[in-house]
């Protein structure tokens, strides 16, 4: 158990950043893989202190990073790497792949078409899969030079 120092920084950092209860048990479910702040060493608590800062600042520490989901995330889909545990998709990863669709202006239509021709007639089920896909869309939209939504603000190169 944690001394009380680290959880009065914890709370702290939360309320500036204004981050409630829920959402912060959440990132301590998702980065640790614990159901209590009381549970976490002081490791931890020191790693989440950190991670919410840099939330702050910007350079962002994701939720995921050094689970199993996170690893995942980052190397299913390649050919060398093959998973233990099977990590479905969940909403947020299917949102990022409609916004990346959207910046080319793809229909719902095109976007299960090219899912179903990069995953070989296959569902979009596993983190695999969607990186399959998620990482040529973002390749392609690389090279056209469509970048998040100020793409539709920038003029096209000639």
């Amino acid at each position: 158990m944690p001394e009380h120092r680290w959880y009065r920084a914890i709370y702290g950092v939360c309320r500036q950043e204004g981050i409630d209860n829920d959402l912060l048990h959440l990132i301590v479910e998702q980065r640790f893989g614990k159901t209590s702040l009381k549970l976490l060493t002081e490791r931890e608590c020191s790693d989440l202190v950190d991670g919410l800062r840099r939330r702050r600042s910007g350079g962002g520490v994701s939720g995921l990073k050094g689970t199993a989901r996170g690893r995942a995330t980052a190397t299913e889909g390649r050919r060398d790497v093959r998973g233990q545990v099977e990590h479905l998709v969940n909403a947020r990863e299917m949102a990022l792949l409609r916004e990346a669709a959207a910046l080319r202006g793809w229909s719902q239509e095109t976007l299960e078409a090219f899912c179903r021709r990069q995953n070989r007639g296959r569902p979009l089920r596993t983190i695999g899969d969607l990186n399959r896909v998620l990482w040529a869309l973002k390749a392609m939209n690389r090279r056209d030079g469509l970048y998040g939504k100020e793409a539709q603000a920038r003029p096209a190169a000639v």
